[in-house]
């Protein structure tokens, strides 16, 4: 190698040596620059669609800047506090109650007071439509709760019209549903209680409402939960009654829903064949690392019990 060629291979060994410490101070920099995690008053968002598990977001604790972050996600929510409790939900229900508003919990935390391996941060509350602007103004009212932005809209629903409230002091998030669009009657005598004192819909009330609402997702998770079969349901549904109020739900849904751009229920669904058809397929749904383990995705062969009677905060 001559003088020329050795220098100028020389000198891009150098500049090569140059640049890659630039590189590494900036990713240096990077590495240790602040970020929102590092500032104080920092504020959690969390990201709910009613089903999943809540993903954390983090942001500065700018009110404004927040409400310009939830205003270009739906669905996201912000919270500063501790985390809720059991507690929390029975106070609502309380509050509920001594106002003499009858009220259950429905939607994703009944399936798992059922027994499905279900997650969410949000409570759905039935309440009767007559005494639903009575019990939003309840929340109104207190000092301890605020609204809270409603879920993102999902076909065949009007969840994310309902009335949406948070506790100011822990991340407990509950809409208020009339009992016209849950297919439920919250009343006492319709309800059960779970051993910490939420009320719940009895079984066979739950089971109508899921199949009337034509949610499959949630039937089949209700059905694995309860461990349930065909001839629970013929013992404790009215089949015949049920296709008749069904028609009646559809009806009074569908041109509302229509018109929103949010589909609309199938009218002529035959129930009993939904059911059937959702307990014919139970073996079908277990996970293959559960078979030979479990009789349902969400019940063991082994020391099985009915999950209503487990020590959990439900």
């Amino acid at each position: 190698m001559n003088f020329a060629i050795e220098s100028r291979v020389t000198d891009a060994v150098a500049n090569d040596k140059v640049e890659s410490e630039k590189v590494e101070a900036a990713e240096s920099e990077a590495n240790h620059a602040p970020t929102p995690l590092d500032s104080p008053n920092t504020t959690t968002a969390w990201l709910h669609n009613g089903t999943s598990a809540a993903a954390p977001i983090s942001t500065t604790g700018d009110d404004d800047a927040l409400d310009l972050f939830q205003e270009d996600l739906p669905g996201i929510r912000y919270h500063e506090g501790r985390e809720s409790t059991i507690e929390d939900v029975r106070d609502v229900i309380k509050l509920l109650n001594e106002a003499a508003i009858p009220a259950c919990v429905i939607g994703v935390n009944a399936l798992r007071y059922f027994g499905a391996g279900r997650v969410t941060a949000e409570w759905d509350i039935c309440v009767p439509d007559e005494r639903l602007d009575d019990a939003a103004g309840i929340f109104l009212a207190h000092e301890a709760y605020k609204r809270a932005r409603p879920p993102p809209m999902v076909p065949y629903s009007f969840r994310h019209l309902h009335s949406a409230f948070q506790l100011r002091a822990a991340e407990l998030f509950f809409i208020l549903t009339p009992s016209s669009r849950c297919c439920v009657d919250p009343r006492p005598e319709h309800c059960e209680r779970s051993n910490k004192g939420i009320p719940y819909p009895q079984m066979a009330q739950f089971a109508r409402s899921l199949l009337i609402m034509q949610s499959g997702a949630d039937l089949e998770d209700f059905v694995d939960g309860m461990d349930l079969d065909v001839q629970w349901a013929e013992a404790n549904i009215d089949f015949a009654d049920l296709q008749e109020q069904a028609r009646a739900f559809c009806r009074a849904q569908n041109p509302v829903l229509e018109d929103k751009g949010l589909g609309q229920f199938n009218e002529n669904l035959e129930r009993r064949g939904l059911w059937e058809n959702i307990v014919r397929t139970k073996e079908k749904r277990i996970d293959d690392t559960k078979q030979g383990r479990y009789k349902t995705r969400w019940r063991r062969i082994k020391n099985d019990v009915d999950p209503r009677t487990r020590d959990r905060e439900m």
